[in-house]
């Protein structure tokens, strides 16, 4: 049993508004057979001060580990009950189970919209059973909700195959099972090989993207997760400039559109320059670069938090129709966490990945280490799916520079440090 209770403000308007998103039930089977569709209901009580005329919730289903949207069904519309001005809003959802037996782990992410902005938003864990179909009993369990608490209730799926057992015909369940058993043991193999040759399942060899950096590539066995939000924590060394600007060659060239928001002029000015096509680049000081650039933003400083989620979004509107292939780079947040100190920036940080990954963007940040303490670096770095950091240690010669992968959530990886050879980098 529990309960969701998620309050957000969105961006200043003539009115501010605050919402209230309280999950009333979360209506989902115990178990389910290997690639059945699987039904979730939620149900959501939403209340805005002071109202609004009308709102929009979405409920979106993904794998633990993944950001890629399962749903096939994942809005509703409010109605007003009495007078209390709150919408009771429920969605169904579909999604297609896996092909492998074992605890399904599905992430529920809740948003609410009020006119066009978001204002409250809340993820919330089921965990399903997957089974082959013989596997199937009458069983089920069901959690009633206390007041004002989310109930998630339980109910068995029908078994897909009844006429066979009605009709007894046990041979038919021989015949089922003995495939079952040899696809089984085929997958198995098939996975047990590609976990041996590359440290990772089938249905993740195509859910990464090349860095463009091979050590770095070997070590993420194969490359960075898509949909995943990863920060390189980092001093302001040469190494971390010229290894990002590689990886945005590497995804520009396989189709995918690159977004990067930074506050370094010269760096937002050079890269704008050398990359035309797919690249947008956001900078505070934009009209200071000289000429007429198509690929340049202007948005506000990093001084009102809302300002920068308001015209970068109103920047973004022209570009992101372009590409469902996505990277957004955020080399921002050091700037944004000594002008506004931990709290604040993990409350804004932790809304802005929320929206960027449910809109299928890969994200990579950039902090440095030395400006903030380890408690308000922790804070920051705790946000994300994946950490990698780039430090120096010295030599007899000369200090030397390295990268070693600290996380990467649901992802086998190497935790080796990689020296950095500048002249691989170039």
């Amino acid at each position: 049993m529990f309960a969701i209770m998620i309050v957000a403000e969105m961006a200043p308007t003539a009115h501010a508004v605050t919402c209230q998103i309280l999950a009333m039930s979360i209506t989902a089977p115990h178990t389910i057979v290997v690639g059945q569709t699987l039904a979730i209901d939620t149900t959501l009580a939403v209340t805005c001060t002071p109202t609004t005329d009308n709102i929009l919730a979405r409920v979106d289903l993904s794998t633990q580990g993944s950001s890629q949207t399962l749903s096939t069904n994942s809005r509703g519309l409010g109605s007003v009950t009495g007078s209390s001005k709150t919408w009771n809003v429920t969605i169904p959802n579909t999604a297609q189970a896996p092909s492998l037996t074992g605890t399904w782990r599905l992430f529920i992410r809740a948003w609410v919209f009020a006119g066009v902005e978001i204002h409250a938003a809340s993820n919330q864990t089921v965990e399903v059973q997957v089974i082959e179909p013989a596997q199937i009993t009458s069983t089920s369990s069901s959690m009633s909700s206390a007041s004002q608490s989310t109930a998630i209730s339980i109910s068995p799926l029908p078994s897909p195959i009844p006429s066979i057992l009605i009709a007894g015909v046990p041979i038919a369940i021989g015949v089922v099972a003995a495939v079952l058993v040899v696809r089984t043991r085929r997958r198995r193999r098939e996975e047990s090989e590609a976990i041996e040759e590359h440290g990772l399942l089938p249905e993740q060899q195509d859910s990464s993207i090349s860095t463009g950096y091979p050590q770095l590539d070997t070590a993420l066995r194969g490359g960075l997760p898509l949909g995943y939000a990863i920060i390189f924590v980092s001093p302001p060394f040469d190494e971390r400039d010229m290894l990002l600007a590689r990886m945005i060659r590497s995804y520009l060239s396989k189709g995918y559109s690159v977004f990067f928001v930074s506050r370094d002029l010269s760096r937002t000015r050079d890269l704008a320059n050398k990359y035309t096509r797919n690249f947008y680049a956001f900078n505070p000081q934009a009209d200071k670069i000289p000429g007429d650039k198509a690929n340049i933003f202007k948005i506000q400083g990093v001084q009102n938090l809302n300002d920068v989620n308001i015209s970068l979004g109103k920047a973004m509107e022209s570009t992101i129709s372009k590409s469902t292939n996505r990277v957004l780079i955020i080399d921002l947040l050091s700037d944004i966490l000594l002008e506004h100190k931990a709290l604040t920036t993990r409350k804004w940080l932790d809304d802005f990945v929320a929206k960027r990954k449910a809109e299928n963007y890969t994200v990579l940040g950039t902090l440095n280490p030395l400006i903030v303490s380890d408690q308000e670096r922790q804070t920051i770095i705790d946000l994300f799916d994946g950490v990698i950091e780039i430090f120096e240690k010295e030599h007899a010669e000369r200090p030397k520079r390295y990268l070693v992968v600290r996380k990467m959530y649901a992802r086998k990886y190497t935790d080796a440090a990689i020296e950095l050879d500048r002249d691989r980098l170039y």
